[in-house]
């Protein structure tokens, strides 16, 4: 169970950050706190941020923590100052977001293949503010 004391520690994702995808192409995502439950994350089109792609919410709700993109979700597991796993509800893989410091955070995807071999991938952003 969950409360709005260990929401309040994933404000470090709040603002904007730039990564660099799989295939080598920068993305741009904003995080921003819509209230003391919300968060909306959205993945801006260039680094300007003035038009958005997509976007995910996640939320404070009867003790759980959800994150919502689509059709998936997924549930938090574990919340601290400097971390958060969400594993699957719906959906085909785990991730984590990892705070590495004030100016970088760490995503962390975690799956399974199609011949049972665990796999994981890691992606650092970096604060663009």
């Amino acid at each position: 169970m969950f409360n709005e004391k260990d929401f309040e520690q994933l404000r470090f994702l709040e603002g904007r950050w730039v990564g660099t995808a799989p295939d080598g192409t920068k993305f741009y995502d904003q995080y921003d706190f819509e209230s003391a439950t919300t968060i909306r994350s959205r993945r801006a089109t260039d680094d300007s941020f003035s038009a958005f792609s997509d976007g995910s919410t996640v939320t404070l709700s009867d003790g759980e923590i959800l994150s919502t993109w689509g059709e998936f979700i997924w549930a938090a597991t574990a919340v601290s100052a400097d971390a958060v796993k969400f594993e699957p509800r719906n959906a085909p893989s785990s991730f984590s977001w990892l705070h590495k410091s004030d100016s970088e955070i760490e995503v962390v995807q975690e799956w399974t293949d199609e011949k049972g071999q665990e796999q994981r991938y890691s992606i650092t952003l970096g604060r663009m503010e």
